[in-house]
């Protein structure tokens, strides 16, 4: 019989008719033997071990059964601060600075309101398209390289304004009309 934190599916396997005892997966529970109990995720037997098949929204799934040590298979839980497009397929990745996140997705927009999030299914992120007049769209670093973790609405100062949904840069106001206050008018 393999010990507490070992199984064996098949007892027979092994030298001298003794059960070949398997590490037990980091998402599971093994109690000695053939007792194995998992709290996250769905699990199959193939080929005499547990491999993971998939994992619930609000985790990645590490440890997939292609990869040499099977004893790393878990479903991790993602951060409230991070979120995974597809749990099966994707790491856990921080919530972009303009929104809230809660472990599964963006659950919220952050102010201001109106700003447009879409599902960026070919990159696997967020993306922020647009935002309200009198915000500009941040999604760059200083050398102009989209950066995921930067976008936000950013309000546009006094005596400067962004009228276009997808303004990215805050443009002195039209002749005639000035904007004392920073954000929308």
């Amino acid at each position: 019989r393999c010990r507490a934190g070992t199984y064996s599916l098949d007892p027979l396997v092994g030298p001298a008719s003794e059960p070949s005892c398997l590490a037990c997966p980091a998402g599971g529970r093994c109690a000695g033997g053939d007792e194995v109990t998992f709290a996250v995720g769905d699990w199959a037997e193939e080929q005499g071990m547990f491999v993971l098949k998939s994992c619930p929204p609000g985790h990645e799934l590490v440890g997939r059964s292609d990869q040499v040590d099977a004893a790393a298979q878990q479903c991790k839980p993602c951060l409230q601060t991070e979120y995974v497009m597809d749990p099966n397929r994707d790491s856990c990745t921080a919530c972009p600075n303009g929104a809230v996140c809660d472990g599964s997705g963006l659950v919220a927009r952050a102010e201001p309101a109106g700003a447009v999030w879409v599902a960026d299914m070919e990159q696997r992120i967020y993306r922020l398209l647009s935002c309200p007049t009198g915000y500009r769209v941040v999604n760059s670093s200083a050398d102009g390289v989209f950066a995921q973790q930067l976008q936000q609405c950013s309000a546009c100062p006094e005596g400067r304004e962004c009228t276009a949904a997808s303004c990215q840069t805050c443009l002195p106001c039209a002749p005639g009309s000035f904007k004392d206050m920073a954000g929308p008018f």
